[in-house]
């Protein structure tokens, strides 16, 4: 077949564009050591978030679910209360790098995939403007995709301005 659509998110073409997916958790301090915790919202559910310090060097955010008990005359669907969807480790090496490492989790606790990731600390807005639209022209995005969909590959109905909380062109 050369439907070039079949399995794309967004506006562009399989094999030609990138695409851009944003996430955000609201975390608020969960005690007076630096440790975070709060919601994520995931497709219908809502997850819960965890942001543990350890020590100076490695941060540790998991991502888990709450109960869930869905039960219809065609299916039934049931997760246990702290079940993990993420469980992320990330490195701080102190060189401006951070060094971030997931496994993701289906409902039923059966992975699902693994990630990693290199980042490096940009302290000046105007450069990481830059480096976002440098990589939007390597991947070939398309305007009409910017932070245009949710993890789950839904729409967003998110603004890069509301995103991020400044404008990004």
């Amino acid at each position: 077949s050369n439907d070039t659509r079949k399995g794309v998110i967004g506006a562009g073409r399989c094999g030609v564009n990138g695409n851009e997916k944003i996430f955000a958790a609201d975390q608020y301090a969960s005690d007076c050591s630096g440790n975070l915790g709060g919601p994520y919202p995931y497709g219908m559910f809502t997850l819960d978030t965890y942001t543990t310090v350890l020590g100076k060097d490695t941060v540790v955010y998991q991502v888990k679910y709450r109960a869930i008990n869905i039960t219809t005359p065609f299916f039934k669907f049931v997760v246990s209360a702290g079940a993990f969807n993420q469980n992320q480790i990330t490195t701080l090496p102190g060189n401006g790098k951070r060094v971030r490492t997931a496994q993701s989790f289906n409902p039923d606790q059966t992975p699902q995939a693994a990630s990693y990731y290199r980042e490096t600390k940009v302290a000046d807005l105007s450069i990481w403007k830059q480096k976002l639209a440098a990589m939007r022209l390597k991947y070939n995005i398309l305007p009409s995709d910017y932070c245009g969909y949710d993890q789950l590959g839904q729409a967003s109905h998110t603004t890069c301005q509301q995103h991020f909380g400044f404008s990004v062109v």
